[in-house]
């Protein structure tokens, strides 16, 4: 009973000093670690993405990868009825929070094209496309081609634009810049 007890001790000792000893290496070596600049714009460090866009259709939609997200274009098929929803819509607009180079009542740098995340409003499944509307294919939410909802249930929904810019006929993703 007497050498358990003694072993016991011993093993106490041995842990509560393996303990300390290594609390005081851990604090040492946390004198001498360098310390990592973390950028304050995340677009800084993720790559840019360029797509031609030089000889698409009316109606046609390009994608690609972005931030590990898909990102697409569309050339508008329907612009004309773009400026007809816009006379008719009151003059009362939703301000949303994007880029001040994104002309605000259509969503867009041009009005013959629309950039966007090619996700709706569940935010897992891509847009389908078809008759100058978009559709989520999960949630069944319909997008007119400015990316605003056109169900009154789903109020306050829109499709989401990414950080890009033009540059001939090329849209470059994952950084604004105004033109």
């Amino acid at each position: 009973m007497q050498n358990r007890r003694l072993l016991f001790t011993v093993i106490i000792k041995l842990l509560v000093i393996s303990g300390l000893l290594l609390l005081v290496v851990v604090l040492f070596n946390s004198l001498f670690v360098k310390t990592v600049s973390v950028p304050r714009n995340l677009n800084d460090v993720l790559p840019l993405v360029e797509l031609e866009i030089a000889e698409m259709r009316k109606g046609e939609i390009r994608k690609t990868r972005w931030n590990n997200k898909e990102v697409a274009i569309l050339l508008r098929q329907f612009p004309e009825r773009l400026t007809q929803e816009l006379t008719q819509q009151s003059t009362e607009s939703t301000k949303e929070d994007i880029h001040p180079s994104i002309k605000q009542q259509i969503r867009s740098k041009k009005i013959e094209y629309f950039v966007f995340f090619n996700t709706g409003d569940s935010r897992n499944c891509p847009l389908y496309h078809s008759g100058g509307e978009f559709k989520d294919v999960c949630s069944s939410n319909r997008f007119n081609e400015m990316g605003r909802d056109l169900n009154v249930k789903q109020q306050g929904h829109m499709i989401e634009i990414p950080p890009h810019y033009f540059k001939h006929n090329v849209v470059v993703f994952g950084k604004w810049q105004v033109e």
